[in-house]
């Protein structure tokens, strides 16, 4: 019940007791005597205590009644306070794009090398501190990683101890960092072995503090580089995946 009915309702019971006490304490020419009031397009004439008693009457009875008009509900308004939108990097599917180096957009002087070891017969590597490969994809959204499949060639000089085995890595245009293979954990792999990427983000050779390197993925076109470092770092095959449960094995 609306507070218009009750209201209404009350009234109509003030208006009963009015009426009733006038008919009661109606005299001679007083009974005589006429009004007259109008509810609701209706006329109602006669004595005036029977005016108000069929008055009030109808004002208790109109609210209860299906002509009364029902309440109405609101329609939903949107809140100009509420900025909150869907997540866009929210994961809508799982991606594991899977990438053969060699078919990257390559710049020298990284290039395609053979090795019948490599997944398809081949792999990138530099020639020198200069060049890039690129690798364009569509991403679902969400939180990524990186895997590649990676090798430690043999440094052509015997006397040194270390191993070209690093890269800079951009995605989409963000800030250069260093990639160590296995985060210069100190072991050797000369035969092709998967290596999910890690940043030195301010870190050294031996710690990298992006361990592993997530990357935060709108739904769409990105872009991933790897420029050259190190002269006869090698790539055989890169994946990019938001299941950071997802480890490949074999040749991916």
């Amino acid at each position: 019940m609306t507070v218009g009915q009750v209201i209404m309702i009350v009234a109509g019971a003030a208006l009963v007791s009015a009426g009733v006490w006038m008919l009661i304490r109606a005299r001679g020419g007083d009974e005589q005597s006429r009004s007259e009031a109008k509810l609701g397009g209706f006329g109602v004439s006669g004595p005036p205590g029977l005016v108000l008693t069929l008055v009030g009457v109808g004002m208790i009875v109109f609210p209860l009644s299906p002509w009364w008009p029902a309440p109405s509900t609101p329609s939903a308004v949107a809140d100009p306070t509420n900025t909150s939108a869907p997540d866009p990097t929210t994961t809508s599917s799982v991606d594991v794009l899977r990438f053969e180096a060699e078919d990257a957009s390559l710049v020298e002087t990284i290039a395609a090398r053979s090795d019948p070891t490599a997944s398809g017969g081949a792999y990138i590597s530099a020639a020198s501190d200069r060049g890039a490969a690129r690798f364009e994809f569509d991403a679902s959204g969400g939180t990524y990683v990186v895997w590649a499949r990676v090798s430690q060639p043999e440094p052509a000089d015997p006397t040194r101890t270390d191993f070209n085995d690093s890269f800079v890595v951009v995605m989409d245009g963000s800030t250069p960092d260093i990639w160590d293979y296995f985060e210069g954990e100190g072991v050797v792999h000369k035969q092709w072995t998967w290596d999910r990427i890690s940043l030195r983000c301010g870190g050294t050779f031996e710690l990298h503090y992006c361990d592993p390197w997530e990357v935060t993925l709108t739904p769409g076109e990105h872009t991933l580089v790897l420029n050259a470092r190190e002269a006869d770092a090698r790539v055989d095959v890169v994946v990019i995946t938001n299941d950071l449960d997802y480890e490949p094995t074999g040749a991916g």
